[in-house]
């Protein structure tokens, strides 16, 4: 199973069986359509439109997460990388 957590609050915030159905997961709390691409933690700490876009944590583990354990995550599972998400309507 694949997790985000959130690098803005830190926090668990979805979990589906690939990165692609995550990153819908993620279009779904926000009512929005996004893209994702691979980044470095260096990409995302010096992003000129952080703005514009969400960075999550992304990790790979068996077994369900709270919001909240995000420690217990980090622990448990085997970090895969960094992705950013951007609203599609702000690509153009």
């Amino acid at each position: 199973m694949i997790h985000f957590i959130c690098q803005h609050s830190g926090n668990v915030w979805v979990s589906a069986e690939t990165v692609q159905a995550s990153v819908e997961k993620v279009g779904e709390i926000g009512g929005r359509k996004y893209d994702y691409f691979d980044v470095s933690e260096y990409d995302r700490r010096n992003a000129v439109e952080a703005n514009r876009r969400w960075y999550f944590d992304i990790y790979e583990a068996n077994g369900e997460f709270a919001a909240d354990d995000a420690d217990k995550l980090s622990e448990a599972g085997e970090f895969v990388g960094y992705v950013a998400l951007v609203e599609r309507e702000k690509l153009e």
